[in-house]
């Protein structure tokens, strides 16, 4: 009897234990990390599009102002991967819209949906 209690703590104790060992880190803060080891701007850009995707309601609008500005940047500068970057502008333009539109600011909001529209 003593081994299958000593058995049974074991096989407890693992169970509350080895699901902490593998639990996964949260995907914002791997994004995070991820963002500042990158060197490539392409990446970059992938990132951040990801973080404005999934990043909190305080932290997305940052990401997504980083992307336009990475994105702006190199799209005049990158001639090879003007159209990868286009997409991003894009797509930070149509992120803008949406907040213009949260904050009850149509003008603002069509504005920049208009400017994501006419990139894509």
């Amino acid at each position: 009897m003593n081994s299958l209690i000593k058995n049974s703590l074991i096989v407890l104790w693992l169970f509350g234990f080895v699901p902490v060992l593998f639990s996964q880190t949260d995907p914002v803060d791997s994004l995070k990390l991820a963002l500042k080891i990158a060197k490539n701007d392409t990446t970059r850009c992938n990132i951040l599009s990801a973080l404005a995707a999934t990043a909190s309601d305080e932290e997305w609008p940052g990401f997504n102002e980083q992307l336009k500005v990475l994105a702006e940047k190199n799209r005049n500068e990158n001639a090879a991967n003007k159209k990868f970057y286009t997409k991003h502008l894009a797509d930070a333009y149509g992120n803008i819209g949406f907040i213009y539109g949260n904050q009850g600011n149509i003008p603002k909001a069509l504005e920049f949906n208009e400017k994501g529209l006419e990139l894509r």
